[in-house]
């Protein structure tokens, strides 16, 4: 174990000589070892409390880790903070933020990120424009960016793109929506097990407000074709009760001008025939 510890004291002295790298060890609020003393560069930090580093390229612990300039290596603590460019980093702490990043790992309560890629596990993650990002946890949310994936209790996203999301109530999207509630519903598949609304694809559920195919015991204002027990919209409506325009049928049609109908009972409230049997045509004389 000896020989171990010397060796890796070996590894990080030689490093810190070759790259000009400072080894900071533990203090309170200033650095109470610095080799060397005048470095910005650093590849291990330790602080009791609130430490401050310039450019880190290793190891960061501590109560409060900031990062000034440049980050590339693991931040644990209790908050962490890259001000700079975040090239590659692993946060993990009760609170992560990393600003200008290339890829982040953020594991803690709360997460922050903005950049191009990232992991984020907690109960608050906030991204912003990034290409693609990984969000699990409680509450996620991602601002201005093009795709990712996002698991949790309330997913929300400012921008239309390639997403799968998954969750109890989903805001925004575009790809694979699935949960109890969609609302603003992007291009692709949008499955609730409630409501669905706003989405442009495919629309599944007991309620949906969308435009494509509408599949589900209520279609409300959807546009498309539209299936489920009661359909009221323009396109096709296929159900027991239909009420729009374009083409329906069903046991009970209720149209208006230019709504073809096939049902058992047909009606056209401001038609030439108000009511028939099996087919009508709604226009005005």
């Amino acid at each position: 174990m000896f020989h171990l510890i010397v060796s890796v004291f070996k590894i990080a002295a030689s490093m810190a000589l070759l790259l000009n790298c400072g080894i900071t060890g533990l203090s309170g609020s200033k650095n109470f070892i610095k080799i060397p003393v005048k470095t910005k560069t650093e590849i291990f930090h330790a602080s009791l409390s609130k430490g401050e580093v310039q450019n880190l390229y290793g190891i960061n612990l501590g109560v409060a880790n900031i990062v000034k300039e440049s980050l590339v290596g693991i931040q644990v603590g209790g908050a962490n903070i890259s001000q700079g460019d975040t090239y590659a980093a692993a946060q993990i702490a009760l609170y992560n933020t990393a600003e200008k990043a290339g890829f982040t790992i953020q594991a803690g309560g709360a997460n922050n990120v903005e950049g191009v890629a990232g992991i984020q596990l907690g109960f608050y993650n906030n991204e912003k424009k990034g290409a693609f990002t990984v969000q699990a946890g409680g509450l996620n949310f991602t601002e201005e960016s093009n795709s990712g994936i996002q698991l949790g209790i309330y997913n929300s996203k400012t921008k239309p793109g390639l997403h799968l999301t998954v969750g109890a109530i989903n805001n925004g999207g575009g790809g694979v929506t699935l949960g109890a509630i969609n609302s603003k519903g992007g291009s692709g598949l949008n499955a609730g097990v409630l409501y669905n609304s706003g989405g442009t694809g495919i629309n599944v559920g007991a309620i949906n407000q969308g435009t494509g195919v509408n599949v589900g015991v209520v279609n409300y204002g959807s546009i498309g074709l539209n299936v489920g027990a009661v359909n009221k919209g323009r396109g096709f409506n296929a159900g027991v009760v239909n009420w729009g325009g374009g083409f329906s049928l069903g046991a009970l049609n209720i149209g208006r001008e230019g709504n073809f109908q096939i049902g058992v009972i047909n009606i056209c409230p401001d038609g030439v025939l108000p009511i028939t049997i099996l087919v009508n045509y709604c226009y005005k004389d």
